[in-house]
């Protein structure tokens, strides 16, 4: 079974039965409740997010918050995509295991480039390099 098979039998199964469930004012509501959700956690991301980038006032350190922020806010979006896809009912272990299918093959393929990501973000932090001194 290729990934166009897997494609095809989401598409064929699980999307008419989600569009048969937005008739449903209860599916609404809990829509919007689950959004309402989603942005109080964006709102408290982006509070902790401002208070870690004041309290870190070094370029490095404030880089390194940003990139764990953003990372986060994936983390709770793909979390949010997950949990509505479960109340349109869509089969979400089924998506659930492409998307990580996926994944993997991404991450092997882009394995040397996240190395090289982690060391660049080791060599700001340890402070390897610093502008305008000459060593002896």
């Amino acid at each position: 079974m290729g990934i166009s098979d897997i494609a095809s039998e989401l598409v064929s199964g699980s999307f008419e039965n989600a569009a048969e469930k937005l008739k449903n004012p209860a599916v609404w509501g809990a829509i919007l409740i689950a959004v309402a959700i989603l942005i109080v956690v964006m709102l408290i991301i982006r509070h902790f997010g401002k208070q870690a980038k004041d309290k870190f006032s070094s370029g490095q350190q404030a880089t390194v918050v940003q990139v764990l922020m953003n990372l986060i806010r994936l983390f709770v979006i793909i979390v949010f995509v997950i949990a509505l896809m479960n109340i349109l009912g869509i089969n979400v272990s089924a998506v659930s295991a492409f998307l990580a299918i996926i994944a993997v093959v991404i991450g092997l393929a882009i394995q040397d480039f996240l190395k090289d990501i982690i060391m660049g973000i080791h060599i700001l932090a340890e402070k390897f390099f610093d502008v305008g001194l000459v060593g002896n």
